[in-house]
């Protein structure tokens, strides 16, 4: 399947078409194995003396069938793979050079660790008490703290997190001669016994880092990772940010946050080169904080300001890239994170809502999660009648009402299943249960027809429902997820039959057959949603949170959704 595929990506090229990103890699991984095969051919059949190569002629044509013209294209195509290897080998030669100089930096690194980690400079090097401690116990194995080698030589640490088994070797080997030389000028045997025991223990001499994470690199590297994946609907290109994405957004502003709990802040004095990843999942922001304050006391304006800095500081390390591709929830991110009121962060209560609401944003869940939300918070509405007291959520939905008109930007936009499902949607909020009838809200409660009063007890909409609250947006987009599949398949075409007796009939062109769906990802359809109503899901969170409205059937959803994608 692989080998086809190559083929096709071949033709495309042959034929003058443009290739992405991961196609073109693909064609230039197949090219450098094919190099390195021919280097391995070259290899295992070294050309004789008279500069025959065996792999290099057409085994089909033998030596006295073969015309001068075909010697001519056998040379010329031996001297070419010649050359290609040659330069395979240069190549080859130069990467193992740069490695092994690399290593050797690192090496020089760990010999000035091993003798110049000192707590002060009057101090012996703490490997030295280490080297003592492990001679004393019997152990055999040094056992260096990873945060030692972070505090010593950032860099070092970072390399050897990722040090090749080679590496591994000679770091080992630089160790084992630093405790032989501890041994020997600062240890003193009390006995013959004593001696042969040290030394058979520094034969086995093992060397571990304690808390060393599988990896260690700055955002910058990090990112380097793909922070988008690309959805398709209809020819038209949907961005999503992967899972890495999901946990650099939240770990940033987790970090932000639990620093100001702490009572520190940056005063927006940090980018991303000073943001470090461990593990590819905890981020730590490691530039020196440049406030201090008590976080027990209510928060003043000027550290309200720290505040916001630290958050437009951290959208400033890793937003634009989201945002420039219209990710869904960044753009109402950057709003939160950056033109929020500094008055709020002034108000306890007000402040913990913020953090909430920043920790949990839409922008660091994936698409999925962020739709079972939405269904959730449907379902929870549709347990009980407005007005509740058991269920405060659904009222706060009811009286939220959206600036400008995003059910219009819908109806106006290249995608025909937001309009379908919208449409869709009023139908069912404003459809005529009997015919000939209207069921309209009369005063006291009273309605037209029974029908209508049912529909009320089971929706609790009477007339038409104002669509630009927060409870009409929910409906829609639990609408999109569930049923938009429904107007996503291929269209059949019907034609017209026109029976004996003189009636018409409509059948279907191709019999009933399955249709196709043209959609492969749910994720398109929360996404289109998404990016009608930019911050629709944000606001109406941050009302009920600020309500303290999480309670009853929703609260089990909401703790879900805090809970998801990592």
């Amino acid at each position: 399947m692989k080998q086809e595929h190559i083929s096709r990506l071949e033709q495309r090229v042959s034929s003058g078409q443009d290739l992405n990103k991961k196609q073109a890699l693909c064609l230039k991984s197949k090219d450098i194995f094919d190099a390195i095969v021919n280097e391995l051919e070259r290899l295992l059949n070294p050309i004789d003396k008279q500069g025959n190569k065996s792999l290099a002629v057409d085994p089909g044509v033998g030596d006295a069938a073969e015309s001068g013209k075909q010697r001519r294209e056998n040379k010329y195509n031996i001297k070419k793979q010649l050359v290609s290897s040659e330069e395979l080998s240069n190549a080859l030669t130069f990467a193992t050079t740069i490695t092994k100089a690399d290593d050797e930096q690192t090496e020089k690194m760990f010999k000035e660790f091993l003798t110049g980690c000192k707590f002060n400079v009057h101090a012996k090097s703490i490997c030295t008490g280490l080297v003592k401690s492990m001679i004393e116990c019997g152990s055999g194995t040094m056992e260096i703290k990873y945060s030692y080698l972070e505090w010593h030589n950032k860099n070092l640490a970072m390399k050897m997190c990722r040090a090749s088994p080679t590496l591994i070797t000679r770091l080992k080997s630089c160790a084992k001669s630093f405790a032989h030389s501890v041994w020997e000028t600062d240890c003193k045997a009390s006995s013959t016994e004593e001696m042969e025991r040290v030394e058979n223990m520094l034969k086995q001499f093992r060397l571990a880092i304690e808390g060393m994470p599988k990896s260690h690199k700055t955002l910058p590297e990090f990112m380097k990772l793909p922070m988008l994946k690309e959805l398709d609907y209809n020819g038209c290109p949907l961005y999503s940010p992967t899972a890495d994405a999901n946990k650099m957004v939240y770990g940033i502003l987790n970090d932000v946050i639990s620093m100001h709990r702490k009572g520190f802040s940056w005063e927006g004095e940090f980018d991303a080169h000073n943001i470090e990843v461990y593990d590819d999942t905890k981020f730590t922001i490691t530039a020196p904080t440049r406030h201090c304050f008590d976080p027990r006391d209510k928060v003043s304006e000027e550290v309200a300001g720290w505040f916001l800095q630290d958050f437009t500081a951290a959208w400033n390390c890793f937003g634009d890239q989201f945002y420039n591709a219209r990710a869904a929830h960044f753009g109402s991110l950057k709003s939160v994170l950056t033109d929020t009121d500094p008055a709020v962060f002034c108000n306890p209560e007000a402040l913990e809502v913020f953090r909430e609401v920043v920790i949990h944003h839409g922008a660091a869940k994936p698409p999925i999660a962020r739709a079972n939300f939405l269904c959730g918070v449907h379902s929870c509405c549709k347990a009980y009648d407005l007005g509740d007291e058991a269920a405060p959520f659904k009222t706060i939905l009811h009286n939220i009402v959206y600036p400008g008109d995003w059910q219009m930007d819908v109806r106006q936009s290249n995608h025909p299943v937001m309009k379908q499902v919208l449409s869709h949607s009023d139908g069912k909020i404003n459809d005529v249960p009997e015919a000939g009838s209207r069921y309209i809200a009369r005063d006291g409660e009273e309605f037209n027809s029974r029908s209508s009063f049912m529909r009320y007890l089971a929706t609790g909409k009477h007339g038409r429902t104002d669509q630009s609250t927060a409870g009409a947006y929910v409906d829609y987009m639990r609408h999109l997820f569930v049923h938009g599949m429904d107007h996503t398949k291929e269209l059949i075409e019907f034609q017209q039959l026109v029976c004996a007796d003189g009636m018409t009939l409509y059948t279907a062109t191709n019999n009933g057959s399955p249709r196709v769906q043209n959609i492969d990802n749910l994720e398109v359809l929360e996404i289109l949603g998404a990016q009608s109503c930019e911050g629709g899901m944000t606001e109406f969170i941050w009302a009920l949170l600020d309500d303290d409205a999480m309670t009853g059937m929703l609260r089990p959803f909401w703790e879900i959704y805090k809970n998801c994608g990592f």
